[in-house]
């Protein structure tokens, strides 16, 4: 075999570019707020389920406290996930150019490069997502216990990951005809015992979580929120790519239902953020794993959608996109908001140590205290005290013990020294 034309080589050498990124690349907030997460680690946490933080804490403890250790989990799960996205592939009918050009499809985007590179949620869900297609596929073509075994612990790690792995719950309902029933019910009990100790965490914790999210939901007519998101996955996913799917999704023909399950697990989430996004803010992430299943499909009918099944616009444009926002991290200047989320905080981070002998830092924003609690020298460390009324972990924890405390401001700026 051609070592250009394996999908093992191209997966490796994808990833190798991706963790000197990782590497050399401060976190960003969010990030920093999984970390200490990950320090206090529990079945639930105020915003997401756990995994992300289980994650963390492997990570960190295997390869240190570092940008490195943080994301190392996130490097090995969307590589995975990609050689998992073949196997999909293949169990389609693909040959072996359909595998490499789902490969090379998924490792250009942009979506897929931010989920390698950056340890959120969607990391961990991108990485069960994809287990459960190929589970789900595998499971209603054989109909063996042992796959919907599988199907239902791919489905119990996505519940762990992020609170809309509920949808492919939903795909399978939508898909599982009446003698396939008593199987789906296996998945699905095998699920709930795998995700058990997140239920039971909410149960003890008032369901924080889904109260939590729903509020984001105004109920307030927002048609801007809806042309915001749809400009989002055209940048993270590319244009060519998205003609690609939709052309998949309307001229696929072979029947079953593992076909209509990657179907649904395409058109459900992005039918529902496109409806969320109407009356709330949707950010561009969080409806990117549902475009796996299609692009699967699309490397599959391969010469159906010749239109847009070509390399410069499926794979060369994606990964020029993805070497831009790179490059805009870089190098890009620190005026442009994304860019500066990205660089300065170990500085950011000196700067306040030498400004006070305080060990507690209080600052009012979660994303700030995380990332000064990351990057402030050994015996200092950050609180936030939750002045911008965002609600964060932060408000669930118990205060901190005593300590001599400092209180920030956003900018770095001393406003206040007290004993606590």
């Amino acid at each position: 075999m051609n070592l250009i034309r394996s999908p093992w080589f191209l997966i490796a050498a994808v990833t190798f570019v991706r963790a000197v990124v990782a590497a050399t690349t401060e976190l960003v907030a969010d990030e920093a707020y999984y970390v200490a997460w990950s320090e206090r680690l529990a079945a639930g946490y105020l915003d997401h389920p756990p995994a992300v933080a289980w994650l963390i804490a492997a990570g960190t403890t295997l390869f240190g406290r570092t940008e490195i250790g943080v994301r190392a989990p996130a490097l090995l799960s969307i590589a995975i996930a990609t050689w998992v996205a073949s196997r999909v592939v293949r169990a389609l009918g693909g040959d072996s150019r359909a595998e490499w050009r789902t490969v090379a499809m998924i490792s250009a985007l942009p979506a897929t490069n931010a989920a390698a590179v950056l340890m959120t949620p969607d990391t961990p869900l991108y990485l069960a997502s994809v287990l459960a297609l190929w589970a789900g596929i595998s499971a209603l073509r054989g109909d063996k216990v042992v796959v919907w075994v599988l199907f239902g612990l791919a489905l119990g790690a996505a519940a762990l990951s992020k609170l809309t792995a509920g949808l492919l719950v939903v795909s399978l309902l939508f898909v599982a005809s009446r003698p396939l029933r008593p199987r789906a019910a296996i998945a699905l009990g095998v699920a709930a015992v795998v995700a058990s100790p997140f239920f039971a965490w909410n149960i003890a914790n008032d369901f924080v979580p889904f109260t939590f999210q729903a509020r984001r939901i105004d109920f307030v007519f927002t048609p801007g929120n809806f042309f915001a998101l749809a400009a989002g996955q055209l940048a993270i996913v590319t244009p060519c790519v998205v003609a690609l799917v939709v052309s998949a999704l309307r001229k696929r023909r072979t029947p079953g239902a593992h076909v209509a399950f990657l179907r649904w697990s395409t058109v459900l989430p992005l039918a529902l953020f496109g409806a969320i996004s109407l009356t709330a803010h949707v950010e561009p992430n969080w409806p990117a794993p549902a475009w796996t299943g299609a692009l699967c499909l699309a490397a599959v009918d391969w010469p159906e959608t010749a239109r847009w099944a070509r390399l410069r616009y499926t794979v060369v444009l994606p990964a020029v996109v993805s070497a831009a926002l790179i490059a805009l991290v870089w190098i890009g200047p620190a005026s442009i908001p994304n860019a500066a989320r990205l660089r300065g905080h170990r500085a950011f981070a000196a700067r306040v140590a030498a400004a006070t002998d305080a060990e507690m830092i209080l600052v009012p924003s979660y994303q700030t205290a995380s990332l000064l609690r990351f990057y402030l020298p050994p015996g200092k460390t950050a609180w936030s005290t939750g002045e911008n009324r965002r609600p964060s972990q932060y408000g669930l924890w118990p205060w901190p013990v005593s300590k001599r405390t400092a209180h920030f401001d956003e900018e770095g700026r001393p406003s206040a020294t007290a004993e606590r």
